[in-house]
């Protein structure tokens, strides 16, 4: 996983047990050990049940999670399973002034011995801050670096990687009205709570968009950094929330003029720290199985 600090690497996984019970994907998810499986049940009790979100990563945590295919009842058919093996580093770690820390190194290593890149774009704390591609350029170029210099001749320049790059915060009123002006939100008629999504193909016009109003100015080069330092085929976009859209316990509806679910202090303003309603998230999911998948059909096949 990488992302600037805050931009809800922890939070999307903690959710994400919760989003394979939201909806059917005909999956079910377990840890492969003890610590695993006890994150697991602490992120999702803490997030669904206490209405929290679950506190930053301090280093580098491992999670190794398995998820199952699941089979009629009277099907012969072996269920097919995916092990997911999940690095969450700390946001800090990402900044520049980090690069000499043991724990940057040991990040680039998990990188290089990865296959897949969840990356996370967070476009409230780009319009406040702007240090999106500060985290990013030095480390792409240190990783960069570590496989131009270890010999391999098959370097091209660009890393190998598939790459889900999540815009983060759907649910914040200003992404949503951007989508909106956009005219991509989209409402799928299935669904009971009228909720709105932006399809992966129109994904990316949303992030330009949001790359412009950059606190730095510099968001623009975030998104082409992205596009010459990987494959443009192995980049997919994702407009994801973690906690998704509020949704009005009287009418079972989502209104476009109420759509945040944080609590909201007598200002009116949000407040970050606690959860609204239930959480229904929004794109989790999609893109940790379009990572499986690709890395999936790239293997050689026994």
């Amino acid at each position: 996983m990488w992302g600037a600090p805050g931009t809800g690497k922890t939070t999307f996984l903690g959710v994400l047990d919760i989003a394979l019970n939201r909806r059917d994907y005909g999956l079910t998810m377990t840890g492969a050990n003890d610590a695993s499986v006890n994150v697991l049940i602490e992120m999702t009790e803490t997030i669904n049940d206490d209405r929290e979100f679950p506190p930053a990563t301090d280093s580098i945590d491992t999670f190794k999670w398995d998820l199952f295919t699941v089979q009629p009842p009277q099907s012969s058919t072996q269920p097919a399973k995916i092990t997911l093996k999940l690095t969450d580093p700390s946001g800090e770690l990402m900044k520049n002034t980090r690069r000499s820390d043991p724990n940057r190194k040991k990040l680039i290593d998990e990188i290089v011995d990865s296959a897949g890149i969840l990356f996370m774009f967070d476009p409230i704390r780009e319009f406040e801050r702007g240090d999106a591609f500060s985290t990013t350029n030095g480390l792409l170029k240190q990783l960069m670096g570590a496989y131009s210099l270890n010999g391999q001749n098959t370097f091209t320049g660009r890393l190998p990687h598939y790459v889900a790059v999540c815009i983060t915060k759907f649910d914040e009123p200003r992404i949503l009205e951007t989508a909106r002006a956009l005219n991509i939100l989209r409402r799928d008629p299935k669904d009971p709570h009228g909720l709105p999504f932006v399809h992966n193909n129109d994904a990316p016009r949303l992030l330009d968009s949001l790359a412009q109003v950059s606190g730095s100015g510099d968001g623009g080069m975030t998104v082409n950094a992205l596009k010459t330092h990987f494959y443009p085929q192995r980049v997919e976009y994702f407009v994801t929330s973690a906690v998704g859209f509020y949704v009005d316990p009287r009418t079972k509806k989502f209104d476009i003029d109420d759509p945040q679910n944080l609590v909201k202090d007598k200002a009116g303003m949000a407040n970050s720290a606690r959860i609204r309603g239930p959480v229904r998230p929004i794109n989790i999911v999609e893109p940790v199985m379009w990572l499986s998948d690709c890395i999936a059909q790239s293997r050689p096949q026994m």
